[in-house]
C-alpha cells in the first residue's frame, strides 16, 4: 500500500462542502471482492431523508400557535381607545390623530351638490290645451260680434258684459265696440278674426310659465305689438287689443316630480368632498363643542367605533413568522441538538 505524502496531505475542514458525501460499502458479490478492498459511492441530497419527514408534526403545530398566539397579543394593542363623544357634548381632553387618514367630508359634499341642484332650472310640461282654448275664445268672441252686428252699436254694452261675465274679458269701455258694430263691410271684420287668430296663436308658441307673471307680460305686449302693425282699421284696435290680451294664457305648468329627478341626478354627480387629518392635527381642543364635523374626524380615525385594521394584523402575523422561521433556522444550523 503506497502512502500519500504528508505534504500533499490537505485538512479536510478548508475544503467547501458538497450536496454528497463518501461512504463505504461493499460490493454485493463476495467473490467478486478482493480481501481488504473497499467500494466508494456518492449519495446525492435526493438521496437523503425528505422535508417532510424531518418535520415534526408536534413542532409544526407548536410554531403555528406561537404565531397565532404573538399575533393575538400584538393586534390587541393595534385597537385604538374608544371615544364616546356625540354632537353637542364638550370635550373632556385634546384628542389629536395618532395616524394619518381621508374621509369623506359630508357637510362640505352637501353643500357642492345643492349648489349642483339649484342649477337645474325648474322644469315645465306644456298645456297642450292651452292654444286650442285661446283660439277658440276668439271664435266665439268673434260669433258673438257677427250675431250681433244687425242691432249696431245698440248692442254694445250687452256684449261688453257678457264677455265680461262669461269669457273674463274686460273692456275698458263698451264703446270701444261700436266701430266693429257699425261697420257694415264683412271685409274688415274678416281680417279683424283673421289677425286675432294668427297673433293669438304665434304668442301662444313662445313659453308662457305659470307664477311667473313677468311671462305673461311678454306675451301680452307682444301681442300687443303684432295687432298694432297689422292692417286693421284704427277704430278697430282698441276692441282688437283688449280680446287678444285677454286670450292670452299661461301655457307652460310646473312639473315638480321631474324637476326632483334632474335636481338628484345632479347631486349624484358630485362626488364626494374628500379632506385629509394628519398624524398630530387636533381633531377637538378641550372644552370645545362636538360639531357633526368632528364626528366624522373621529370615525374616519376609527375613534368611535375602534376596530382592528386587517392588512394591520396580516402584517403582525407576517413579521412573526418571519422572527420565528430565523430562529428555527438558526438553531437547525449551530444547534442540532435542539
Amino acid at each position: 500500500m503506497h502512502r500519500i505524502p504528508r505534504a500533499l496531505s490537505f485538512p479536510m475542514a478548508k475544503f467547501p462542502r458538497f450536496p454528497f458525501k463518501i461512504v463505504r460499502t461493499r460490493p454485493a458479490d463476495s467473490a467478486q471482492r478482493r480481501p481488504g478492498s473497499r467500494a466508494l459511492r456518492l449519495t446525492t441530497s435526493a438521496e437523503r431523508t425528505p422535508l417532510s419527514a424531518r418535520i415534526s408534526p408536534v413542532r409544526a403545530a407548536l410554531a403555528v400557535g406561537t404565531i397565532l398566539a404573538l399575533t393575538a397579543l400584538v393586534s390587541f394593542h393595534l385597537v385604538p381607545d374608544q371615544v364616546g363623544l356625540r354632537i353637542g357634548d364638550h370635550a373632556r381632553d385634546d384628542i389629536r390623530a395618532e395616524r394619518t387618514v381621508s374621509y369623506t367630508d359630508i357637510d362640505a359634499t352637501e353643500a357642492l351638490r345643492e349648489a349642483a341642484a339649484s342649477r337645474v332650472d325648474p322644469i315645465y310640461t306644456p298645456l297642450r290645451y292651452a292654444t286650442p282654448e285661446a283660439i277658440e275664445t276668439i271664435t266665439e268672441v268673434c260669433g258673438e260680434i257677427q250675431r250681433a252686428r244687425p242691432d249696431g252699436d245698440r248692442a254694445a254694452s250687452h256684449l261688453a258684459r257678457q264677455f265680461s261675465q262669461n269669457l273674463d274679458i274686460q273692456l275698458s269701455s263698451p264703446h270701444v265696440l261700436a266701430p266693429i258694430l257699425a261697420d257694415p263691410s264683412s271685409y274688415h271684420f274678416d281680417d279683424l278674426r283673421r289677425t286675432l287668430k294668427n297673433s293669438v296663436h304665434d304668442t301662444m308658441e313662445r313659453d308662457i310659465r305659470e307664477s311667473h307673471p313677468e311671462d305673461l307680460a311678454a306675451a301680452r305686449d307682444a301681442v300687443s305689438d303684432k295687432i298694432r302693425s297689422s292692417m286693421l282699421p284704427r277704430s278697430y284696435l282698441p276692441a282688437a287689443l283688449a280680446i287678444a290680451t285677454a286670450v292670452i294664457r299661461e301655457n307652460r305648468t310646473y312639473d315638480a316630480a321631474r324637476t326632483r329627478a334632474a335636481r338628484d341626478a345632479e347631486r349624484r354627480l358630485v362626488a364626494p368632498e374628500k379632506a385629509t387629518i394628519f398624524t398630530g392635527d387636533l381633531v377637538v381642543a378641550r372644552g370645545e363643542l362636538v360639531t357633526p364635523q368632528t364626528v366624522d374626524k373621529l370615525r374616519a380615525l376609527g375613534l368611535q367605533n375602534p376596530r382592528i385594521r386587517p392588512a394591520s394584523v396580516i402584517c403582525a402575523a407576517l413579521l412573526i413568522a418571519l422572527m420565528l422561521l430565523i430562529v428555527q433556522v438558526y438553531l437547525s444550523r449551530f444547534l442540532r441538538s435542539v
